[in-house]
């Protein structure tokens, strides 16, 4: 039985999620490591008023914040399984298991809903900064009482 090729743009999510997983990884190791690194080093110093300290004393702050804020352990873990459930889907494809495209066609969407990002949209900022939705929320307005104000 011979191989079937992949459509290029499979491939390219394919390899697109591979090197987002790792580039992901990458960047949260240097950021633990080098958050660490700076804190262990800082501790060691006497003089808490050298430049030394409130550099690394900035290193350490900014790892921390930069791994809380945009989680690339987590972005990572992400492309991992998109990348997972579309490598099993090529391999289904070419190997002929399965003889439609719609498999691969549904483990792309599927991909771009575990990562939170599908191709005809991508956000400019990191999800964590949006505004929370509000549409379809009732405002309030001043004549409006509640149970808690007071008669007057």
């Amino acid at each position: 039985m011979s191989e079937r090729t992949l459509p290029e743009d499979v491939k390219r999510r394919r390899k697109t999620w591979w090197i987002g997983a790792h580039v992901n990884r990458a960047v949260w190791g240097l950021l633990v490591l080098s958050g660490i690194i700076a804190g262990v080093v800082l501790s060691t110093f006497q003089r808490p008023d050298s430049r030394t300290v409130k550099i690394l004393g900035l290193i350490t702050a900014l790892s921390a914040a930069l791994i809380a804020h945009f989680d690339p352990r987590g972005h990572a873990d992400k492309f991992l399984r998109a990348w997972r459930l579309l490598d099993k889907a090529c391999r289904a494809y070419q190997h002929g298991t399965d003889p439609t495209v719609k498999e691969l066609d549904d483990a792309v969407d599927a991909g771009e809903s575990i990562i939170g990002v599908s191709s005809e949209e991508r956000p400019i900022t990191p999800r964590a900064t949006h505004a929370p939705d509000t549409a379809g929320t009732p405002r309030r307005t001043s004549q409006q009482r509640t149970p808690d104000s007071p008669e007057g």
